[in-house]
């Protein structure tokens, strides 16, 4: 087939052109990726040529079968010219052996089937035109498809990269129990301090808990960073959002709600649940 043959030439032109420049092909080197990106664009060109090649052999096939039945309508319709001119006729006569209700009734008869047979011949001309429009349409899409590949690789790619340097990144925050919590506006200006000391407070009880080992050194306190839970200190350790969209706290840290797991289920918070950790409280009550 074409991909093959393609993919056979693409290969034989990557061997000689490192053989011709004594090039030895290491993997993740860009003389390699810049080859295996040669070779995937003529596979690419190949689908779209072997598509073509398809589109173009199948069209005829298609169309001279609809031609034929177009055909076959036309030779019907000629047969009902035919039966009406001799309808005509009759009438023209005026022989008095002639039953002229009964010619009338042909004539109708005979009418009706020239209209019908008419409606057919659009109907069918309507999908030989409908069928040459949708090839069209394909060849163009595949086309601009063959055009946009190389810029929709290159942009997968630099996902692929930005995603392994996050990986290596250190994570800036903790794991949350669910979902990290969203940033929320600030409660209110006379609220600061009681931001920074929970902040610092937060800190020291996480150092606590980890055994005494001392952290790295602390960002700048930001007084505007929101701060969650029944303690109202900043975002720290594995946090655990409540099940209720109405709950005003939302997120909660898990020393806090006597956690040490996440949860299976629905999970509200000590405010908004009722006789158990996964019913929410009724309403008004």
């Amino acid at each position: 087939s074409v991909k093959t043959t393609a993919l056979r030439l693409s290969l034989c032109h990557r061997s000689w052109f490192q053989e011709a420049f004594n090039i030895t092909s290491k993997e993740g080197s860009s003389w390699d990726v810049a080859l295996n990106q040669a070779a995937v664009e003529a596979l690419y060109s190949a689908a779209y040529i072997e598509d073509y090649l398809d589109c173009v052999e199948n069209l005829p096939d298609d169309v001279q079968r609809n031609l034929s039945q177009l055909r076959e309508l036309d030779v019907k319709y000629q047969e009902v010219l035919a039966e009406l001119e001799q309808q005509q006729g009759l009438l023209s006569r005026r022989d008095p052996d002639v039953g002229r209700k009964k010619v009338m009734l042909q004539i109708q008869h005979s009418l009706i089937k020239s209209q019908e047979l008419g409606d057919d011949k659009l109907q069918l001309l309507q999908q030989i035109q409908d069928l040459i429009e949708n090839k069209v349409r394909q060849l163009d899409q595949d086309y601009r498809n063959l055009d946009h590949e190389p810029e929709t690789r290159e942009a997968k790619r630099s996902r692929r990269q930005r995603g392994h340097d996050d990986e290596q990144a250190p994570a800036p925050h903790p794991t949350c129990g669910r979902r990290q919590p969203k940033k929320k506006r600030r409660r209110g200006a006379s609220n600061s301090a009681g931001h920074q000391q929970g902040h610092q407070q937060g800190q020291q009880g996480h150092q606590q808990r980890g055994g005494g080992v001392p952290s790295p050194a602390e960002p700048p306190i930001d007084p505007d960073e929101p701060t969650y839970c029944l303690c109202e200190q900043v975002s720290f350790g594995e946090m655990i959002c409540c099940d209720n969209e109405e709950c005003a706290i939302e997120w909660f840290h898990f020393s806090c709600v006597m956690l040490t797991t996440k949860p299976k289920g629905r999970w509200y918070c000590p405010r908004c649940r009722g006789d158990r950790s996964n019913q929410m409280k009724p309403k008004g009550s």
